[in-house]
C-alpha cells in the first residue's frame, strides 16, 4: 500500500514538475538574433522599450519581432507606365531594416502584424507608388539606355523618404530590366545602335 502511494506521488510529482516547466516556457520570449521584440499586454499596453537579442521574461503579455539587421526583399511584376505612354511591368529587389528606437512606435502604427505581412502590405503599395511615380517622367528608351542609373538612383531616394517616418530604413533599391515584346525590343535596339553609330561617326571624323 505505501509502495503504491509513492508511485502515485512520484507520478503526481513529474506531473507538477512537467506543467511547470511548460508554464514556465510560456512566461519567456527568445528574441532572435537581429530582431528586437515589441511587448504588449493583453489589454493593449504597450512597452516602449524593445526587446533584444536573447530570452526574455514577458510573463503573459505578448511579443511581436521586427528586423533590425538588413532584410532583401523581392517584388515581382511591379506594373509602370513610361513617358512615352508604354506600359510595361519591372522587377524590384530593395534592402531595409527597422530603426529600433521607431519599434514600440510601429506597433502602434501596424498593430499585431508581422514584418512579413508588412513587406507583403504596406512597403510594396509604398513602392509600387513610387516606382510608377518615377518610371512616369522618363521614356522606355530612356530607362534601357543611359538613364537606368537615374531611375534607379531616384526609386531608391524617393522610396526610402516615404518609409523612413514610420521606422523603415531602405539602403538599396535593385531595378530589374522591364519586360518588353519582342517588335517594342527591336526598336528600341535599333534606336540605341544607330545613337552608337552616330557618336562613332562624331569620333572618326
Amino acid at each position: 500500500m505505501n509502495e503504491n502511494k509513492l508511485i502515485k506521488l512520484g507520478v503526481a510529482g513529474a506531473v507538477i514538475v512537467g506543467i511547470g516547466v511548460i508554464g514556465g516556457f510560456k512566461f519567456f520570449e527568445k528574441i532572435d538574433n537581429g530582431y528586437v521584440g515589441v511587448r504588449y499586454s493583453m489589454n493593449g499596453g504597450i512597452k516602449d522599450e524593445a526587446l533584444t537579442q536573447g530570452v526574455k521574461f514577458v510573463g503573459i503579455d505578448k511579443v511581436i519581432q521586427y528586423p533590425i539587421r538588413l532584410q532583401t526583399i523581392q517584388s515581382k511584376n511591379i506594373s509602370v507606365s513610361t513617358s512615352d505612354g508604354k506600359k510595361t511591368t519591372i522587377d524590384i529587389k530593395y534592402d531595409y531594416k527597422v530603426d529600433s528606437t521607431k519599434a514600440a512606435k510601429m506597433y502602434k502604427e501596424f498593430g499585431n502584424i508581422t514584418s512579413e505581412d508588412i513587406e507583403s502590405g504596406w512597403l510594396k503599395s509604398k513602392l509600387q507608388k513610387v516606382a510608377r511615380e518615377v518610371y512616369a517622367k522618363y521614356s522606355l528608351l530612356d530607362v534601357l539606355s543611359g538613364d537606368s542609373s537615374k531611375v534607379e538612383a531616384e526609386v531608391l531616394t524617393n522610396f526610402a523618404k516615404s518609409v523612413e517616418s514610420k521606422g523603415f530604413e531602405v539602403e538599396d533599391v535593385t531595378l530589374g530590366v522591364p519586360d518588353v515584346d519582342k517588335e517594342t525590343q527591336k526598336s528600341i535596339d535599333a534606336i540605341i545602335r544607330a545613337g552608337q553609330e552616330n557618336e562613332k561617326a562624331k569620333l572618326d571624323a
